[in-house]
C-alpha cells in the first residue's frame, strides 16, 4: 500500500499582508538537494511516500522507475537530477509529488522524486518578483519567480517548463507504452506493450 498525503494535510505558514485586499496564492515548498524550491497550487495533486518503486531496465537516468497507484502506472521522474544535476537522495525525508501536466503536447500523470517536503506557503504578488537573468545559483529556465522570504528568496518552478527539461522529457517518453507493431513477431522488442520492469527489482509487470 502506498502512503499519501493530500496536499491540504501539509503545514501551512502565511506572511503579514500589507493590506487586506492582497490576494495569497498557495505554494508548497520542497528540497532540492540542500535548497529550498516552491511549486504553485494546485498544480501538486497529492504527496506520496516512496513505496515499491519498480526501476526499469534501459531506463535514462532521470526516471527512477514506476510505482502503483491505485492500479495506475505511475513514472517517478528525478527532479533534482534535472535541476542540479545530481540524482535525489532516497532519504527517509524523500518523497513523491504527484503532479499533472503535458509533455510534448500530450496530458500526463507524473510523479517528482524530491529530497522533502517544507510547508504550505501563502505569498502575495508583491512577494514575489521576476527571475534575474545572470549569475542566478539555480536553473534559470525552470523558475518563473522568487518568492521574498526574509532576506532570502525561494524559487518557483514553472511545471510545463520542468515537464519539458531535456532530463525529464526523454524520461517521460520512456515511460510511455510502445504501441504493438502490426504484423510484428509478439516477441520483437518493438511489439512490446510497455517497458520492462527490472526483474531483479520486482513492481508492477507489464
Amino acid at each position: 500500500m502506498t502512503t499519501r498525503w493530500t496536499v491540504r494535510g501539509a503545514q501551512r505558514q502565511t506572511t503579514p499582508a500589507r493590506g487586506a485586499e492582497a490576494e495569497r496564492h498557495p505554494h508548497l515548498v520542497i528540497r532540492v538537494g540542500t535548497a529550498p524550491y516552491a511549486f504553485r497550487l494546485p498544480s501538486v495533486l497529492e504527496i506520496l511516500q516512496v513505496e515499491g518503486l519498480a526501476p526499469l531496465a534501459g531506463a535514462p537516468p532521470a526516471l527512477c522507475g514506476l510505482m502503483s497507484l491505485r492500479g495506475e502506472r505511475l513514472p517517478i521522474l528525478d527532479l533534482p537530477r534535472a535541476v542540479c544535476g545530481e540524482p535525489w537522495s532516497q532519504s527517509p525525508e524523500a518523497c513523491v509529488l504527484v503532479v499533472e501536466g503535458r509533455v510534448d503536447g500530450r496530458p500526463a500523470r507524473l510523479g517528482l522524486a524530491v529530497d522533502g517536503v517544507s510547508r504550505i506557503h501563502d505569498w502575495t504578488s508583491a512577494e514575489i518578483s521576476p527571475v534575474p537573468r545572470l549569475n542566478a545559483p539555480f536553473a534559470i529556465e525552470l523558475i518563473d519567480g522568487l518568492a521574498h522570504v526574509g532576506a532570502a528568496f525561494v524559487p518557483i518552478f514553472d511545471l510545463e517548463r520542468v515537464l519539458a527539461s531535456p532530463e525529464l522529457s526523454a524520461a517521460v517518453a520512456a515511460s510511455r507504452p510502445v504501441a504493438p507493431v502490426v504484423g510484428a513477431d509478439p516477441g520483437d522488442a518493438h511489439a512490446r506493450e510497455a517497458p520492462a520492469v527490472d526483474p531483479a527489482h520486482g513492481g508492477p509487470q507489464p
